[in-house]
């Protein structure tokens, strides 16, 4: 799995500002943020993506829709590895 650039920033800012299992954000100014704004966001969306996937894989197996399966195989493959064309 190729990483996102969203978790790249939350890496990034965790090294900056991490200690252990806290965050020191008394210490965060507005561009890390807002920084930190954006890559949750990201984040959040790139994770929905998977989790409808996902959802939509389980109603295919149920349904019995081995072509449907394969389709949103393919499409979570295209996000899980950051490869260009996913939707």
């Amino acid at each position: 799995m190729r990483l996102q650039p969203c978790h790249k920033m939350l890496a990034d800012l965790y090294v900056k500002f991490g200690d252990g299992r806290t965050l020191k954000t008394h210490l965060m100014g507005p561009n890390d943020w807002s920084l930190l704004s954006e890559s949750l966001w990201a984040h959040t969306n790139w994770v929905n993506k998977i989790v409808r996937l996902e959802m939509m894989s389980t109603a295919a197996r149920i349904g019995g829709d081995r072509k449907w399966q394969a389709e949103i195989a393919a499409e979570m493959a295209r996000i899980m590895l950051n490869m260009e064309g996913s939707k």
